[in-house]
């Protein structure tokens, strides 16, 4: 059990470290879908659901033309 737990908290740092990145490359180039898939599927992995939501929500209507989800 004890492994799980620290295997949980690694993958949720990874997941922090990679929201962050994926934020940045928004805030660089806000007009490309992939960082915003990125973007949404660390929030919801870190089980943050609305602000995925949001998010993919955001990489649809800004990048209608190259966005896979």
């Amino acid at each position: 059990i004890a492994l799980s737990i620290e295997k949980a908290a690694s993958q949720a740092i990874g997941y922090q470290s990679a929201l962050k990145d994926f934020t940045d490359a928004i805030s660089i180039n806000p007009v490309k879908g992939f960082a915003y898939v990125g973007k949404g599927t660390c929030e919801k992995e870190l089980k943050k659901y609305n602000e995925a939501i949001e998010t993919f929500t955001k990489g649809i209507t800004t990048d209608m033309g190259h966005i896979c989800i």
